[in-house]
């Protein structure tokens, strides 16, 4: 009974947020959704086309290995961070829509902060870091510090960071809490029907259209981002059989792009004329 009544407290409506002014409201939610769908949705492509711009080639084998990328790197790290902290600002429209969406903003901070160990090349023909990065440590001999032929103060020295695997650690518990709770957004949160999503506003009354269709795309998403899951759990095997070159890259971007288009849905930029 006491797991029952908690559930429901959880699930009531957030009473400072059905205070607000309901225009405000609703202009803040869909405002913030359409920030944070539209950064995962360039996440999931454009650090590829910024890579693009590099002279050399490395293809890594999951986006967040451009951490350590001259270009992509600082863009990585950055829209991660605007994430987590539109994340943390985004109410939802109960208790429990706000409290996971600050647990998957804290998340979404510390996947930028804490990278993924390895530099993740697949193939290439020179390897160079983002500014102020350097490997000091190569096959166990220490080499010069040295980066575009100059020595560096105060440089990040990746030959400690990757020799632990804390960073991996932290990075991947959460990533996986991040992409669960956004599946949970775009499967159960998002498709939760509302009275004015009822056919002339009255309770009871048949789901609209429009609520039907966007319902449809959150679980199409849902199911992009469960493929993502996939790819990544399956990477090792699929990579084997030779069906995917980078099946985690793959996993990462659709999952990416499967959040940023049912954000955007929510925001309203896609299928604005869906009703409210």
């Amino acid at each position: 009974m006491e797991l029952l009544r908690t559930r429901d407290r959880m699930m009531a409506p957030d009473a400072a947020y059905m205070a607000m002014d309901a225009r405000e409201a609703l202009h803040k939610e869909r405002a913030t959704a359409l920030i944070i769908g539209a950064i995962a949705l360039f996440l999931a492509f454009g650090v590829a086309l910024i890579d693009g711009l590099n002279d050399y080639t490395c293809r890594r084998i999951s986006i967040s290995h451009y951490y350590y990328e001259p270009l992509a790197g600082g863009f990585f790290v950055a829209a991660l961070a605007f994430t987590g902290a539109f994340l943390l600002r985004y109410r939802g429209e109960t208790r429990l829509d706000g409290a996971l969406a600050s647990v998957a903003g804290v998340a979404a901070i510390l996947v930028a902060l804490f990278p993924t160990t390895n530099i993740g090349c697949l193939a290439s023909s020179e390897i160079d870091f983002r500014p102020a990065m350097v490997l000091t440590l190569e096959a166990g001999e220490l080499v010069p510090a040295e980066f575009d032929g100059g020595t560096y103060l105060g440089y990040v020295d990746l030959a400690d960071m990757l020799a632990s695997n804390t960073s991996a650690v932290i990075h991947s518990i959460a990533a996986i809490v991040l992409f669960a709770i956004l599946l949970y957004f775009s499967a159960w949160s998002f498709t939760r029907v509302r009275t004015v999503d009822r056919k002339d506003g009255a309770p009871g009354a048949p789901v609209g259209t429009a609520k039907k269709v966007r319902n449809g795309i959150y679980v199409l998403c849902s199911l992009g981002i469960l493929a993502g899951f996939a790819l990544v759990g399956g990477q090792d095997w699929l990579r084997e059989a030779g069906w995917f070159e980078r099946p985690m890259y793959l996993g990462e971007a659709a999952a990416l792009a499967s959040f940023g288009v049912a954000w955007l849905v929510k925001s309203r930029l896609l299928l604005p004329g869906l009703g409210p």
